[in-house]
Protein backbone atom coordinates (compact mmCIF):
# COMPACT_ATOMS: atom_id res chain seq x y z
CA UNK A 1 0.00 0.00 0.00
CA UNK A 2 1.65 3.24 -0.98
CA UNK A 3 1.21 7.08 0.70
CA UNK A 4 -2.13 8.93 -1.57
CA UNK A 5 -0.11 12.28 -0.51
CA UNK A 6 3.81 11.09 -0.45
CA UNK A 7 3.73 8.04 -2.76
CA UNK A 8 5.63 6.24 0.21
CA UNK A 9 5.13 2.88 0.38
CA UNK A 10 3.66 1.71 3.72
CA UNK A 11 2.98 -1.45 5.58
CA UNK A 12 -0.70 -2.86 6.22
CA UNK A 13 -0.56 -1.74 9.53
CA UNK A 14 0.50 1.59 9.03
CA UNK A 15 -1.97 4.05 10.55
CA UNK A 16 0.76 7.14 9.86
CA UNK A 17 2.92 7.93 7.08
CA UNK A 18 5.97 8.41 8.19
CA UNK A 19 6.98 10.45 5.24
CA UNK A 20 4.69 13.31 5.14
CA UNK A 21 2.73 12.46 8.79
CA UNK A 22 -0.98 12.14 6.80
CA UNK A 23 -3.34 9.67 7.78
CA UNK A 24 -2.46 5.84 6.23
CA UNK A 25 -6.59 5.15 6.27
CA UNK A 26 -6.51 7.71 3.70
CA UNK A 27 -4.68 5.65 1.82
CA UNK A 28 -7.03 2.21 1.95
CA UNK A 29 -7.83 0.96 -1.11
CA UNK A 30 -12.10 1.45 -1.72
CA UNK A 31 -12.81 -1.78 -0.38
CA UNK A 32 -11.10 -1.86 2.81
CA UNK A 33 -12.34 2.14 3.25
CA UNK A 34 -16.26 0.46 2.65
CA UNK A 35 -15.61 -2.27 5.32
CA UNK A 36 -14.68 0.14 7.94
CA UNK A 37 -16.92 3.29 6.96
CA UNK A 38 -20.93 1.74 7.38
CA UNK A 39 -23.80 4.11 6.52
CA UNK A 40 -27.28 2.79 7.79
CA UNK A 41 -29.31 1.95 5.58
CA UNK A 42 -33.52 4.11 5.05
CA UNK A 43 -34.66 0.99 6.28
CA UNK A 44 -32.78 1.15 9.23
CA UNK A 45 -32.74 4.23 10.40
CA UNK A 46 -36.69 4.20 9.65
CA UNK A 47 -37.07 1.13 11.62
CA UNK A 48 -35.04 3.09 14.41
CA UNK A 49 -37.55 6.30 13.81
CA UNK A 50 -40.53 3.76 14.45
CA UNK A 51 -39.09 2.10 17.77
CA UNK A 52 -38.65 5.67 19.09
CA UNK A 53 -42.44 6.53 17.67
CA UNK A 54 -43.35 3.43 19.38
CA UNK A 55 -41.87 3.86 22.71
CA UNK A 56 -43.36 7.50 22.86
CA UNK A 57 -46.69 6.62 22.00
CA UNK A 58 -46.63 3.90 25.04
CA UNK A 59 -45.12 6.54 27.61
CA UNK A 60 -47.98 9.22 26.32
CA UNK A 61 -50.84 6.48 26.58
CA UNK A 62 -49.49 5.29 30.12
CA UNK A 63 -49.41 9.13 30.99
CA UNK A 64 -52.52 9.75 29.28
CA UNK A 65 -54.00 6.64 31.52
CA UNK A 66 -52.84 7.62 34.90
CA UNK A 67 -54.19 11.28 34.46
CA UNK A 68 -57.55 9.20 33.80
CA UNK A 69 -57.33 7.37 36.81
CA UNK A 70 -56.45 10.16 39.50
CA UNK A 71 -59.36 12.16 37.81
CA UNK A 72 -61.86 9.42 38.07
CA UNK A 73 -60.62 9.46 41.72
CA UNK A 74 -61.31 13.01 42.39
CA UNK A 75 -64.29 12.79 40.46
CA UNK A 76 -65.86 10.19 42.50
CA UNK A 77 -64.82 12.25 45.81
CA UNK A 78 -66.97 15.17 43.82
CA UNK A 79 -70.39 13.48 43.46
CA UNK A 80 -70.46 11.51 46.44
CA UNK A 81 -69.43 14.51 48.40
CA UNK A 82 -72.25 16.95 45.73
CA UNK A 83 -74.93 13.64 46.88
CA UNK A 84 -74.44 14.12 50.50
CA UNK A 85 -74.79 17.73 50.15
CA UNK A 86 -77.86 17.02 48.10
CA UNK A 87 -79.54 14.36 50.35
CA UNK A 88 -79.03 16.91 53.05
CA UNK A 89 -76.37 14.65 54.95
CA UNK A 90 -73.54 17.51 55.28
CA UNK A 91 -74.16 21.12 55.27
CA UNK A 92 -71.17 22.34 52.89
CA UNK A 93 -71.02 21.03 49.69
CA UNK A 94 -66.90 21.64 48.46
CA UNK A 95 -65.79 22.23 45.18
CA UNK A 96 -61.89 20.87 45.35
CA UNK A 97 -62.59 17.63 43.62
CA UNK A 98 -64.29 18.79 40.50
CA UNK A 99 -61.59 21.77 40.48
CA UNK A 100 -58.93 18.55 40.82
CA UNK A 101 -60.52 16.62 38.37
CA UNK A 102 -60.76 19.19 35.79
CA UNK A 103 -57.28 19.79 36.04
CA UNK A 104 -56.28 16.31 35.77
CA UNK A 105 -58.89 16.09 32.96
CA UNK A 106 -57.07 18.56 30.78
CA UNK A 107 -53.44 16.88 31.58
CA UNK A 108 -54.99 13.59 30.34
CA UNK A 109 -56.31 15.42 27.28
CA UNK A 110 -52.71 17.01 26.62
CA UNK A 111 -51.20 13.32 27.03
CA UNK A 112 -54.21 11.50 25.16
CA UNK A 113 -53.41 14.60 22.15
CA UNK A 114 -49.51 13.39 22.20
CA UNK A 115 -50.27 9.83 21.93
CA UNK A 116 -52.27 9.90 19.46
CA UNK A 117 -50.33 11.99 17.46
CA UNK A 118 -47.25 9.06 17.39
CA UNK A 119 -50.05 6.68 16.75
CA UNK A 120 -50.93 8.59 13.75
CA UNK A 121 -47.66 8.43 13.15
CA UNK A 122 -47.07 4.25 13.30
CA UNK A 123 -50.05 3.47 12.05
CA UNK A 124 -49.31 0.66 9.35
CA UNK A 125 -46.32 -0.58 11.32
CA UNK A 126 -48.21 -1.50 14.79
CA UNK A 127 -52.15 -1.57 14.28
CA UNK A 128 -52.11 -2.03 18.04
CA UNK A 129 -50.07 0.58 19.35
CA UNK A 130 -52.11 3.08 17.22
CA UNK A 131 -55.60 1.49 18.34
CA UNK A 132 -54.60 2.08 21.90
CA UNK A 133 -53.72 5.46 21.47
CA UNK A 134 -56.98 5.77 19.74
CA UNK A 135 -58.76 4.95 22.53
CA UNK A 136 -56.81 6.55 25.19
CA UNK A 137 -57.73 9.90 22.76
CA UNK A 138 -61.40 9.30 22.67
CA UNK A 139 -60.90 8.27 26.69
CA UNK A 140 -59.35 11.61 27.54
CA UNK A 141 -61.88 13.98 25.20
CA UNK A 142 -65.00 11.95 27.36
CA UNK A 143 -62.85 12.32 30.61
CA UNK A 144 -62.19 16.23 29.65
CA UNK A 145 -66.35 16.41 29.26
CA UNK A 146 -67.54 14.56 32.26
CA UNK A 147 -65.73 17.07 35.16
CA UNK A 148 -67.87 20.03 32.77
CA UNK A 149 -71.00 18.39 33.39
CA UNK A 150 -70.25 17.16 36.96
CA UNK A 151 -69.23 20.97 37.72
CA UNK A 152 -72.43 22.76 38.75
CA UNK A 153 -73.85 20.25 40.84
Amino acid sequence: MFCKYCGKELSEQAIVCPGCGCLARDSMPIEEKSAVETVPTVEETSGQQLKRMEKKAKLFSMLAFIFLCVEAFFLAIHIVDALQYIFGMVDYHDEGGAVFAFLFAIAALAMGITAFVFGVKIKRQNVAMSTITVFVFVASIVAFIIPLVFAGV
